[in-house]
Parts: structure tokens; sequence; C-alpha cells
């Protein structure tokens, strides 16, 4: 019996700690903060018709042919954040462009290729984000 009020002492301070932290969430939204890296890092924008692409894996090369420096996938916004570029960094990087999605499209690179769209950028060190438009028709369903 000794022990029942002290449990209940902290059970209640515990709910009281939980509803002050939860509070603000409910009123203000949960949206989730943004990591500081993730605000400054750099980024590959993909974009078809105008609108983000999600779900395609953005690879970095040093030469046109030559390995994976670094590569990342886009997510909802069409963003793929790097984390682990080569330094000092090859100027021009070149891009590839595969589809991881199931969601029923595929990149088509014929078009891709055929319309001359630039897959190089320049270091991000000059520009931390970057924008890939692809052409009208890159997109097949499956």
């Amino acid at each position: 019996m000794i022990f029942q009020p002290h449990i209940r002492k902290a059970s209640h301070g515990m709910m009281v700690a939980a509803i002050g932290i939860l509070l603000p969430c409910l009123i203000a939204g949960c949206e989730p903060i943004p990591e500081e890296s993730d605000v400054e890092s750099e980024r590959v924008v993909i974009r078809y018709q105008g609108r983000p692409l999600a779900d395609v894996r953005v690879g970095l090369h040093g030469d046109r042919n030559g390995p994976v420096l670094s590569q990342a996938i886009t997510d909802d916004n069409g963003q793929a954040v790097f984390r682990d570029l080569p330094s000092p960094e090859p100027s021009p990087y070149f891009v590839t462009l595969e589809s991881v999605s199931d969601g029923g499209w595929i990149l088509d690179s014929r078009v891709i290729k055929r319309s001359r769209t630039k897959l190089e950028l320049p270091p991000f060190s000059s520009q931390l984000v970057q924008e890939i438009e692809l052409p009208s028709g890159s997109v097949k369903p499956l």
C-alpha cells in the first residue's frame, strides 16, 4: 500500500509531461522538422512535365562511362539528396537515371537520349540545388 500513492503520482507526472509534449504538436501540426544537414545538402531535383518525379535513382559519375561516385533516390518532392560526394568534385558530373518505382511507369532512356537532354551537372560547390527536366515522352506506363 505504501508504494501505490507513489506509483500514481509518477504515472500522473508522466501523463502531464506527455500531454505537455504532444499538445503543441496537435495544435500546430506535426510536420517533421528537416534535419539541418538536409536543408543545405547537395541535391538534384527531377521533374517531368513540370512536376516532381519520385522514385528515380540518380547516379553521379566522374566520367561518362565511369563508376557511380554517389547516388540517391528522389523523394515525393523529386529531390535526391547526396551526402557522400567525392572531394574534389569532378567537373562535370555525368548523370544516370533509373526508375525504382513499382508505380506503373518506367523511364525511356531512348527518348531522353534523342531529345539531347543534357545529363551533365556542374559541381555542387557552384550550385547546391540542381534541376533536370525530363523531356516529354520519357516516362512511359508499363
